[in-house]
């Protein structure tokens, strides 16, 4: 690796082989290129501030090449690993980006990504008629193509303020941010027959398949269709100041919502369904903001239409027709969690720092106080998960799932520690898993024991090991089978 000190230039060069002894295949890698330059400003006048869009141009650009060849212990240094087996490429990317503030508060931000390949071969698909095959054939020579995006995006802040005149009212403000922004995306489609980088083959119905010939480049990636999609979104933030005596400032923040976003997209070039499903998603946070919880959901604008099959069952599907009557939340979810410790009631951590003696009982250290009485605050914790969800698609009735998860934890002696897992399915009202686990740490060895009792993956284990690096093999391991 090379970092160049007067340019924003890293290289990287690397070879890898690697070689399976039962199946005799190897894959050797040499060599393998990297450069990476960082944005830099072209436009951009040196120890000024950058305006404009010129001057706010950015450029990054990164190359991949390489040599690489998949072959097996008889045809290395062959004729057929040299003619067929190796292959070689390169993948140049550069990125653009820039922007500019319009009228003082929207700020916009334009940027394109361009994308060229390299590989010295290409695919031929053809369909044989006499077996009923399709066969592949692989064409070498030097091949290319290249593909490129556009995007733009718009955002502003507008703020809201309310000050209660009543300076001894218990809420003395309230604050909202609301965050609009927009932005449109475009793609090419690169997968049509204007291109050239797909083609067509005839299947044993005489239909047209069509296939990315250059899917087995070294440095393939897949093709992208048409995008033309304008994305939008709307983000809000609320907070109140409340009068608190305990505080030095007199008040304290309470932010009722940390986020609230409102998202969605609109794909002009999608034959049917053009706009995308509402999402929404947010946090707020509980008890001086010890606790988070954070929320999403998904909003459906279509209609449903329901009607009865040949089999006379009733069937359902969204049709093409957008309405506010429409609106249905398909999938909500909810999670929130809260870790409770030596500290949650008051209790103090402990400091080795404010004990001067230190001895041993029965092979466990201990600090002393001035009285001579060993000092171990014993550890623990316990965390509580919830987490809901619920969905409903086009059926007339939704379908919940919804858990809570309790890990604990507590050293009862410096080297002892012993942790407990447990899930409670509270709609099906059922323990779904349970998980002891035992860790004892003997100075220079690590001893540990798991078990899980019940759920679908009964098993235990057992491990004792050296914990020095250099030694790590040297330890022994006994599993049980699942479901032992």
């Amino acid at each position: 690796t090379k970092n160049f000190e007067n340019a924003p230039l890293t290289a990287q060069m690397s070879m890898s082989h690697s070689q399976n002894y039962n199946t005799g295949d190897i894959s050797i890698a040499f060599p393998r290129f990297n450069l990476t330059m960082s944005r830099i400003f072209p436009f951009a006048k040196k120890n000024m501030p950058k305006e404009g869009l010129i001057e706010n141009l950015g450029l990054t650009y990164s190359m991949q090449a390489g040599n690489e060849v998949s072959t097996n212990d008889k045809d290395i240094f062959t004729d057929k690993m040299w003619k067929d087996q190796m292959r070689m490429g390169a993948n140049h990317k550069i990125g653009l980006q820039t922007g500019i503030t319009l009228a003082n508060y929207f700020p916009l931000t334009l940027s394109s990504d361009y994308n060229e390949v390299w590989g010295d071969n290409r695919l031929i698909k053809n369909y044989n008629s006499v077996n009923g095959k399709v066969e592949d054939t692989t064409l070498k020579g030097f091949n290319s193509y290249r593909t490129f995006n556009f995007n733009a995006s718009v955002s502003t802040n507008i703020y809201g303020l309310y000050l209660n005149p009543n300076k001894d009212a218990k809420i003395l403000g309230i604050q909202h941010v609301i965050t609009p922004s927009i932005g449109y995306s475009y793609t090419p489609d690169f997968q049509s027959q204007s291109w050239g980088y797909y083609k067509p083959y005839q299947n044993q119905n005489q239909e047209e398949v069509w296939y990315n010939q250059y899917q087995n480049m070294l440095y393939g990636v897949s093709i992208p269709g048409l995008t033309n999609s304008l994305n939008f979104g709307l983000s809000n933030n609320l907070e109140m100041k409340i009068k608190d005596a305990n505080d030095p400032k007199g008040f304290k923040k309470v932010k009722i919502f940390e986020y609230l976003r409102l998202s969605s997209s609109y794909n002009f070039s999608a034959d049917e369904f053009k706009l995308s499903p509402i999402s929404i998603n947010g946090m707020t946070s509980l008890f001086d903001r010890k606790v988070n919880v954070q929320f999403s959901s998904t909003v459906n604008p279509y209609k449903i239409q329901r009607y009865i099959n040949a089999e006379g069952n009733e069937v359902a599907q969204y049709i093409d027709e957008l309405g506010l009557g429409n609106l249905r939340i398909s999938n909500m979810t909810l999670g929130t969690g809260y870790t409770f410790d030596n500290s949650t009631f008051g209790g103090k951590r402990f400091d080795a720092k404010n004990y001067k003696k230190r001895g041993t009982v029965r092979d466990e250290n201990f600090y002393y106080d001035s009285d001579n009485y060993a000092q171990f605050a014993i550890p623990w914790s316990l965390t509580a998960n919830l987490s809901y969800n619920y969905s409903k698609g086009t059926e007339r009735k939704g379908s919940s799932t919804g858990s809570i998860a309790m890990n604990g934890k507590i050293s009862p002696t410096p080297y002892w520690a012993i942790s407990a897992n447990a899930t409670y399915d509270f709609i099906k009202s059922e323990i779904t898993y349970v998980r002891f686990g035992f860790e004892r740490d003997l100075r220079s060895f690590t001893l540990s024991f798991n078990w899980t009792p019940m759920g679908t993956y009964k098993s235990y284990d057992f491990f004792i090991g050296i914990k020095a690096s250099i030694l790590q093999d040297l330890k022994y391991n006994d599993r049980s089978r699942l479901n032992y």
